[in-house]
């Protein structure tokens, strides 16, 4: 099974699109990247957030 990568242009366009603060941005990024290693999935099912 292939898996697909999003590329690195929409992980930096989420980021940069978020209105959250800095604080903000880092929670969802590392909570983002911990739902796709747990499930094994290159998408965490948030699309537009940072780190997805």
């Amino acid at each position: 099974m292939a898996r697909t990568r999003i590329g690195l242009h929409i992980f930096i366009q989420n980021w940069r699109d978020s209105d959250a603060s800095l604080p903000e941005k880092l929670r969802e990024t590392v909570a983002n990247q911990l739902t796709k290693v747990r499930t094994g999935r290159p998408c965490c099912g948030h699309p537009g957030q940072p780190g997805c």
